[in-house]
């Protein structure tokens, strides 16, 4: 308590009675807090794969700042004081006359958003005080100039002669006009006179709070400008307007210390925050008094727009006082203790509430759908630690509402509000302030609107908000209900199904709470139909980014894996040599199921194919030919095929019915063991965390086919996955096919084939061992690389070349290997530890009996390979999303060779990725994966070369350095056109005039860049022709490269760096083998898929607007008499770049089907091609 005299209290003070709670509850609930950042700690320390490693670091981050926050919100909760004041008391401690004057500054900037008439109300409610009129001097600062404003105070200085003694002769409290005219209830004060609340003690060294500290003062230059100056002439005074005209120059302050020792403070959009940091660590105090009937009242920002708005300014000029040397917690902690420091940096680090907002909004939902848990069972004692930290945080800050006289309503509301803001007007400060500190930006300053419409005053006192602006900050808020709603509607599904969701309890219960956050967005999204609701284009573009997020797409269709395996299991080969193992590497039974129903079908099919010659003989590919195609001159009799046709239809009928269900029904299970097998599938298995699975379909030796000659093996393998382990992708599936085939079969050749191709070609094995029997080349010879499709550069014309030095790389399929090249070199073998496994040894026992599958699922458990060679000296590579280039240049530098073979007939067919965003983001994963080769101790030019030589060390650098193709296409497709706009012109003069010597030069130069085009471009062409390519086909592959290099190139050499930085984990993402019927058609009809709304589109609009504007403006400025010829080269880039782009143009304007380009994409990118014409034609030549 403290007072000013014994005889006369003016003021008093106590800490509340909920002091000593807070405290005690602090200790505990921070306790709850570091447990929690112990078991994240320990948890990262045991993750082993990326995925675990990612989500456990994500939620840390999210954690450790919600904890931070939470310390700083407890510097308020430890000295919470009251004060009381006893304005009656005031005359008996000091006299009228020596009332201090009081200056009242009022800001106003725009009249349309602050209209006149509000600033009129306040100041006329200011100079309406109980206290000596003349001792108050309200001074109004317009800082939009408006003569608007000007002349509403005029008008306001006569009404106040009459207004200032109505309210004083009738002791009226509600001295706004405003307010005072349209209340119902007129109050008046309960004396005649009431005292302004006035701090207890009045000295000079009040008013000197903008200059200096309390002892140690910052005077200004002049001495009319001192807080103890007593101004003495009257304010009308001539001497005193030329004056005060001088200290409002726009160049008074230069060279002084306003805004930095003096006044209010500059540096920040936040200036009310950065000026009070600045006088209490000066050494002054502050005081909070908060009576009963409220000081202030005025409006809100009632549109959700204009009040987000407001917030993100705020966030801004708050990171700016963060990041600068006054930050509260260094800077304001030195000056004015810990605690103070911790309670203004409460407020400075606003902005990074949107961390663990966005987190907790986005990440254990899709979790959820994912079937991942992320938080702990009910069960667990840990589950306790997650409730009681959720409930004590908000329950805490309940209680904080309800004893300041607010309601749980009111609460509730502050809550929802705090999430909006940390996905809206936190985010979006924080990103601006980002982007302005690198300089991209400038600052800028937005008055907020304080007008109010008559239908959005409505809305707002019947408590609807306001989203009628359509705003880039409402996007993840619309987003964020979307994707909760989905969610909560998925768990309840998989709930009534009788799925166990113990583990995913928490995560139900998160999206439950953002669905009923979310009400009044679902509600402004689908049932209102005024002007506040959420806009049209606020709700595609989320809605698209909710279900971009949410959509599990099935990538590889069972039927194509099962068509895959038919195709090479009916070999003109012996089928007891054949050995078919499959890896379904996300555990799927519906793929198991496709397998047993292809192990029936296969008894029928292979005699059918062998009996009539067929060479065609994946079932798909034969029933939909119309032309069919035997080995000899044998005839197959039309019923034959049609009974064969059948069978396989009905198989397929049963396979696509049970994808599409997503589950086996009880009457497609033919017996117990079949039943016992899919019982694995209820037991909490999930596609990242389940046991080995290994079913033997078919055993040579043991069963037949219908015509009593021996089937080939056929095993399914899902190797063990596990959270705890790596599973290396593709590569770690190979390695495990590796292990467990040499366990059951151990043939000495392995054919390596993804499950989207077929053998088009039974004789294929055949014409492989012509090679590997030939006696001068099988020492050294690793592996025999097939075409894999009819891509002519990459898979023909580039292996055809390295053949002639060591061999071409492997390409991932269509090879086959000796099992010898996965164990070190020819002279210098790495092998196992266990016998089994090494490629010399023989299997004698039946791949069925309990010893062989007994060691093959051991081989297959997730932590086999832990502290082997497996990965590094032996078997497939592991380091690279591209293994198989990262496995075929280890190989090479081993001392192995390998062979191209480009038969006629296509030893093997299949789908390519007809959607064009599918073959890009199959391009970028490529992409990324080669550049983890390059930047490794592996790169091709270095290690390569040493090992293999030069050339065929270039030969591989050649694919390894995809990605900076990239660089010279976007140079090439952007400078020169934007450079045409500029009329500058960066390349040499066409050859028109041979006459000038000092022209000749220039028209040298010309030609050199016309020889190096024309060179490159027709030796290309030269190579697709002799490849027995087409012009057509050589055109199509020349605009897939430039659209790799300005997509999939591009993106891929972005994110790559963005991992190495640390910033995102490494993931991979099956390229999608699903083939729609209307996709199907235009890819039959060489038009271009770019229905996804892809970012990687936008580059390729971008360059196709800019090209078509730069040809435009050259064929204008040639139709207008303009001297182009400096231009030409530039003109006949951007003639090229619109000719290349045509299929984009038709995408974008012509097109109505649903390859078109997304109307997102098209937006974006002529905003930003038109921003980059624009640019460069304000920008002066010089």
């Amino acid at each position: 308590m403290s007072t000013t005299t014994a005889a006369a209290v003016l003021h008093t003070s106590q800490l509340l009675r909920r002091t000593i709670f807070n405290r005690a509850f602090a200790l505990i609930y921070a306790s709850g807090i570091l447990t929690l950042l112990y078991r994240h700690l320990l948890t990262l320390r045991h993750s082993t794969t990326f995925i675990s490693a990612a989500t456990t670091a994500t939620f840390l981050i999210a954690d450790l700042v919600l904890a931070f926050m939470w310390t700083t919100t407890t510097s308020f909760r430890l000295y919470p004081t009251t004060r009381k004041v006893f304005p009656e008391n005031l005359e008996k401690v000091l006299e009228k006359k020596d009332f201090p004057a009081l200056d009242i500054f009022i800001c106003t900037a725009d009249p349309y958003k602050e209209p006149p008439m509000n600033v009129v109300n306040t100041a006329l409610s200011l100079m309406a005080y109980d206290y000596p009129p003349e001792k108050i001097s309200v001074y109004v600062s317009d800082d939009g100039g408006s003569e608007l404003t000007l002349f509403a105070f005029m008008e306001a200085a006569k009404f106040a002669k009459i207004w200032l003694p109505f309210c004083r002769n009738n002791n009226i409290i509600d001295r706004c006009p405003e307010v005072f005219f349209r209340s119902n209830d007129i109050t008046f004060s309960d004396s005649t006179k009431i005292k302004v609340q006035q701090p207890s003690c009045i000295k000079n060294l009040y008013f000197l709070v903008f200059f200096g500290g309390p002892s140690s003062l910052e005077l200004p230059e002049g001495p009319q400008l001192h807080p103890g100056h007593v101004a003495k002439k009257l304010i009308r005074n001539h001497e005193v307007l030329t004056l005060a005209h001088e200290v409002a120059g726009s160049n008074y302050e230069n060279d002084s210390l306003w805004g930095s020792k003096m006044g209010f403070r500059y540096g920040s959009l936040s200036e009310d925050f950065f000026t009070g940091l600045h006088q209490h660590c000066r050494g002054w105090k502050s005081l909070f008094f908060h009576p009963r009937r409220p000081a202030f009242l005025g409006d809100l920002p009632i549109s959700l727009y204009d009040a987000l708005n407001q917030n993100r300014r705020w966030c801004i000029g708050l990171l700016e006082v963060v990041f600068s040397e006054y930050n509260p917690l260094t800077f304001g902690s030195r000056f004015m203790g810990p605690l103070m420091g911790l309670a203004y940096a409460h407020n400075a680090f606003w902005p990074i509430w949107s961390i663990p907002i966005i987190i907790y909004s986005f990440v254990p939902q899709l979790a959820l759908l994912n079937h991942l848990s992320v938080f702990p069972e009910v069960t667990s004692i840990w589950f306790l630690l997650y409730v009681f930290l959720f409930l004590g945080a908000n329950i805490q800050d309940c209680l904080d509402f309800i004893l300041a006289h607010g309601t749980f309503q009111q609460w509730w509301n502050d809550q929802r509000m705090w999430l909006i803001r940390g996905l809206s007007s936190y985010l979006f400060g924080f990103v601006e302030f980002s982007i302005k500190r690198l300089g991209i930006a400038s600052k800028g300053f937005h008055v907020t609107s304080k007008v109010v419409d008559t239908e959005q005053s409505k809305r707002y006192d019947n408590g609807v908000f306001e989203f009628g602006v359509p705003s880039p900050m409402f996007v993840p808020l619309a987003t964020v209900a979307i994707v909760n709603a989905i969610t909560i509607a998925f768990g309840i599904v998989q709930t009534l199904m009788g799925e166990n969701m113990d583990g995913l309890f928490g995560q139900m219960g998160l999206a439950c709470f953002g669905v009923v956050n979310s009400w009044p967005i679902y509600e402004a999204m689908v049932w209102r139909s005024d002007r506040g609701k959420m806009p049209r284009v606020i709700i595609v573009i989320s809605t698209f980014l909710a279900l971009f997020l949410c959509t599990l797409v099935l990538v590889e269709p069972p039927m194509n894996v099962v068509n895959t395996a038919l195709s090479l299991m009916a070999y003109d080969y012996p089928p007891e040599k054949i050995s078919v193992y499959v890896s379904d590497d996300g555990g799927s039974e519906l793929t198991l199921f496709a397998f047993m129903e292809a192990a029936k079908f296969a008894k029928i099919w292979l005699p059918f194919c062998r009996d009539n010659n067929i060479v065609d003989r994946c079932p798909e590919a034969l029933f939909q030919s119309n032309d069919v195609t035997f080995l000899d001159s044998a005839k197959i009799k039309v019923t034959l095929v049609t009974r064969s046709q059948a069978m396989y239809e009905n198989m397929k009928l049963k396979v696509e019915n049970i994808v599409e269900r997503g589950q086996i029904s009880a009457t497609y299970i033919a017996n117990e063991d079949e039943r016992k097998v899919f019982d694995i599938w209820s037991q909490g298995f999930t596609c990242l965390n389940h046991p080995t699975v290994i079913e033997v379909l078919l055993e040579s030796g043991q069963e037949s086919d219908i015509k009593g000659h021996p089937m080939p093996n056929l095993i399914y393998v899902s190797r063990e996955k596990s959270k705890t382990s790596p599973h290396h992708f593709k590569a770690g599936a190979l390695n495990v096919l590796l292990r467990v085939s040499a366990v059951m079969t151990n043939a000495p050749i392995i054919l390596t084939q993804d499950c989207d191709m077929y053998s088009n070609d039974p004789e294929t094995p055949k014409r492989m061992l012509c090679f590997y029997a030939h006696q001068s080349t099988r020492y050294n010879l690793g592996y025999i690389q097939f075409p894999q499709r009819e891509y002519k550069r990459l898979y023909v014309i580039n292996p055809g070349g390295m053949d002639g030095l060591r061999g071409p790389c492997y390409v991932g399929s269509g090879c086959f290997f000796v099992r010898r090249v996965f164990f070190g070199g020819p002279s210098s073998p790495e092998l196992p530890k266990v016998r089994q496994l090494r490629p010399d040894n023989v299997v004698k026992k039946p791949i069925r009996s309990r010893q062989v599958l007994t060691l093959a699922h051991e081989v297959a458990s997730s932590n086999y390979e832990n502290g082997s060679f497996w990965g590094s000296k032996m078997g497939f590579r592991y380091g690279s999303l591209s293994e198989d280039f990262f496995t075929g240049l280890h190989q090479h530098c081993k001392g192995w060779k390998s062979l191209f073979f480009h038969p006629k007939r296509p030893a093997f067919l299949g789908d390519l990725p007809i959607s064009l965003y599918d073959a890009l983001n199959q391009n970028r994963r490529w992409c990324i994966g080669l550049l983890e080769v390059v930047f490794s101790k592996y790169n091709p030019l270095t290690f390569g070369s040493y090992f293999m030589g030069p050339l065929m060390g270039l030969a591989y650098s050649h694919n390894a350095f995809w990605p900076i193709w990239s660089i010279p296409i976007i140079i090439y497709s952007f400078v020169p056109q934007l450079a045409l706009l500029n009329r500058l012109s960066v390349f040499p003069q066409k050859a028109l005039n041979f006459v000038m010597i000092e022209m000749q030069a220039t028209n040298i130069w010309f030609l050199l860049y016309v020889f190096l085009f024309l060179g490159a471009n027709i030796q290309d062409c030269f190579d697709f022709m002799s490849a027995h390519g087409t012009l057509r086909q050589w055109w199509n592959d020349q605009r897939m490269w430039l659209i790799r290099g300005l997509t999939s190139y591009f993106f891929g050499f972005m994110e790559f760096s963005i991992k190495r930085l640390g910033i995102a984990s490494k993931g991979f993402l099956v390229t999608n083998k699903a083939v729609d019927g209307e996709q199907s058609k235009r890819y039959d009809n060489g038009v271009f898929e770019f229905g996804v709304p892809s970012p990687m589109f936008v580059p390729l609009a971008t360059v196709a607007i800019v090209n078509a504007v730069a040809f435009a403006f050259g064929i204008v400025q040639i139709i207008e008499g303009g001297n182009i010829d400096g231009l030409f080269g530039q003109m006949g880039l951007a003639c090229l770049g619109v000719v290349n782009s045509w299929p984009i143009y038709e995408a974008m304007v012509w097109r109505s089907d649903k390859g078109k380009m997304p109307r997102v994409i098209t937006v974006i990118s002529t905003f930003v091609a038109l921003f980059l014409c624009t640019l460069v034609l304000v920008v002066p030549n010089a």
